[in-house]
């Protein structure tokens, strides 16, 4: 065989195009209340607490006069798009606009969370630093519902990232099957999320991270309100000035606090005990 036999081997290009990791959907928007938009601005009506009054035989009764307030917030778009030329898909055996697609709905998913963060984190009340290593750290967002009267139904969630996941697991009444059952254990999508005193904890890989600590965000769905003019919408058009498709993703959305008393943040340190 000839020396140089090595300049005839060829090459196999793959026509699936391998997406970079990413998070790839909001994970944040459906633990939300959702609100459909035709306009530029949505409120929610928040009415406050009364209280129950006794009256003499014959009186008249006491109003309970409960205050009326609002949340508004305003709608922004977001787009993202890029150009596939016609005759460059000529040139390679990978599905372009597909794989355009996908990573512009990716994008704006993370975008939606985004805005979902900025606001819970704005508006929040604030339950300062927590030892997510320790019981009593940990269920510390479980006793700030309770004492604010938040509803106990499946409602109620808290985000932590991956570094918070980790020294969650080091706790033996969350990570054990003892004090766990099955079902609450594992959700059907894989994503990592369990329920725990009825409580939904989910991690996200978009909390802001410093050297030393990290930001929680909790919240009960109906206190933290998403308005959507428009969910991520994905459409491929012809530019003949282009000469070229235009693959275009776009979403309108607005996020604000509707009742700050079911809606915490809080800082934990990253001490990451691997479980």
């Amino acid at each position: 065989m000839a020396n140089t036999i090595d300049e005839a081997f060829i090459k196999q290009f793959e026509s699936e195009v391998h997406l970079a990791f990413q998070k790839q959907a909001s994970r944040m928007k459906n633990t939300c209340r959702i609100a459909q938009v035709a306009g530029s601005e949505v409120r929610w009506q928040v009415m406050g607490k009364g209280t129950a009054n006794q009256k003499a035989r014959n009186a008249n009764v006491t109003p309970i006069n409960p205050v009326h307030s609002f949340a508004d917030a305003t709608l922004a778009d977001w787009y993202a798009a890029e150009y596939v030329d016609k005759l460059d898909e000529l040139k390679t055996n990978i599905n372009e606009r597909q794989a355009l697609a996908s990573t512009e709905a990716y994008a704006l998913g993370r975008k939606c969370d985004e805005i979902i963060i900025a606001a819970a984190e704005a508006d929040a009340t604030d339950a300062g630093a927590l030892d997510l290593t320790t019981v009593a750290g940990a269920t510390a967002i479980f006793r700030r519902f309770g004492e604010n009267e938040v509803p106990d139904d499946g409602g109620r969630f808290v985000f932590v990232s991956h570094k918070g996941w980790t020294d969650l697991m080091g706790i033996d009444e969350f990570a054990n099957m003892d004090y766990i059952m099955p079902e609450q254990a594992t959700w059907a999508n894989g994503a990592t999320a369990k329920r725990w005193l009825g409580i939904n904890w989910m991690t996200d890989t978009q909390l802001s991270n410093a050297a030393d600590s990290t930001t929680g965000l909790a919240w009960h769905m109906r206190a933290m309100g998403v308005g959507m003019g428009t969910d991520v919408t994905t459409e491929i058009n012809y530019v003949p000035e282009k000469v070229a498709f235009l693959v275009t993703s776009y979403i309108s959305l607005g996020a604000k606090v509707i009742d700050p008393t079911g809606v915490y943040k809080f800082a934990y340190t990253d001490t990451g005990p691997l479980a």
